[in-house]
């Protein structure tokens, strides 16, 4: 009987691994101390934060901090060593921030505050493809169906001409889930992206933005259900019609819902969406992935226990 407890409880480890490197993890900076300026002027704090960890694409950096005290800022490698915010790969402003790491290679985090930087609020991390060491590789994969559209298709993302509700039209057709992208494409310095509340999406105000993207093409996840709501920050143009907002739910797509690659009206001929096999989110890993693994597991353990 102990042999086959043994063995279930195997399974149920094995299970949780599963999930764990198929989905990815998130990362809380700092840990307990969140995301502010060291103290004891440690300098090198979120350096040695981050150097036992083996961040890979799929996982997700949460930075708590005060809103008004602190933010996160991406950075060029430039930016980051010379604590230089001037122009931000993206910026949050709304804690606590949650950034997810959807490819490889370096990313550079700073606080935009004068002076925190300086003083070792700064976070370099280096994210890898592949499963974490150690952990278990599923022999057929959980690949959840996510969506990669083409904000506006060939029009990309500027002032619609004569069509206040272009962007409202380009959404209506599409079944948006947690873990589909959005690609934003327009020309650096002409346009930006930022992700506002309701108010803001109403009054055309990026004040109180939540995020900020400034260079083009810009790459939005989509990890959280319910509305979101992105503007064009430069003066009139988001009062012009350069505006999206999208409802995002949770769960895979159904065989009666919009196929993702249907042309836009106002763009014949462009596919407005790719369909991808891997999630550049962990946002993508839906219950229902995770209720049916692990009630097959639990089903698994039980019939060892009382079969075998």
């Amino acid at each position: 009987m102990g042999g086959k407890i043994t063995m279930a409880a195997l399974l149920v480890i094995l299970a949780a691994n599963l999930l764990q490197s198929t989905y990815g993890r998130t990362y809380t900076v700092g840990d307990s101390t969140g995301w502010r300026i060291p103290t004891n002027n440690n300098d090198d704090f979120y350096d040695d934060w981050a150097d036992n960890k083996d961040f890979l694409v799929g996982d997700v950096l949460v930075f708590n901090f005060t809103n008004g005290q602190h933010n996160v800022v991406e950075v060029t490698e430039g930016g980051y060593d010379a604590c230089n915010a001037a122009n931000p790969v993206s910026t949050v402003s709304t804690g606590p921030a949650r950034i997810t790491l959807n490819r490889t290679g370096e990313y550079y985090f700073i606080c935009g505050i004068p002076g925190h930087c300086s003083a070792g609020q700064k976070l370099n991390v280096e994210v890898r493809n592949g499963n974490p060491t150690g952990g278990v590789t599923p022999s057929t994969p959980i690949t959840p169906t996510t969506t990669t559209y083409t904000v506006g298709d060939s029009t990309g993302w500027r002032v619609p001409t004569n069509n206040d509700d272009f962007y409202e039209d380009w959404a209506d057709n599409k079944h948006f889930v947690v873990g589909d992208v959005l690609v934003f494409n327009f020309t650096t310095g002409q346009h930006n992206v930022a992700e506002v509340t309701e108010d803001g999406y109403d009054d055309c105000n990026a004040a109180n933005a939540i995020s900020t993207l400034t260079t083009g093409p810009a790459r939005v996840t989509l990890n959280s259900t319910g509305d979101h709501y992105f503007i064009c920050s430069i003066p009139g143009h988001c009062s012009a019609g350069q505006k999206l907002k999208v409802e995002v739910r949770n769960g895979n797509r159904t065989s009666t819902s919009p196929t993702p690659g249907t042309p836009s009206a106002a763009a014949p001929g462009t596919p407005s969406g790719t369909t991808n096999g891997t999630s550049s989110s962990p946002g993508t890993n839906t219950a229902s992935s995770h209720v049916a693994t692990l009630s097959l597991v639990f089903f698994m353990s039980i019939a060892l226990t009382l079969f075998c």
